[in-house]
């Protein structure tokens, strides 16, 4: 799996529970914890409809690992 390392470093530090699925090579899970992790932290009050500072920082690491290992194998 391809992680970029300054991604790698904020999941380390700020999804632990993702850091089991990078070492098993999981990327289907990888990206659900992360996916579940914005869904609890990355939203912004009141309304809770627009991504908070966490929310794009987050989604950002998504898009890359997404890119970088889906649309990638895809080319």
């Amino acid at each position: 799996m391809i992680i970029r390392e300054e991604d790698k470093k904020y999941i380390t530090t700020n999804i632990p529970e993702a850091v089991n699925f990078i070492s098993q090579d999981n990327l289907d899970m990888t990206l659900r914890v992360i996916y579940k992790f914005i869904d609890r932290k990355g939203f912004a009050a009141p309304d809770y409809e627009d991504y908070n500072e966490i929310g794009r920082k987050v989604q950002g690491i998504y898009d890359h690992i997404y890119e970088d290992n889906v649309l990638g194998a895809e080319e």
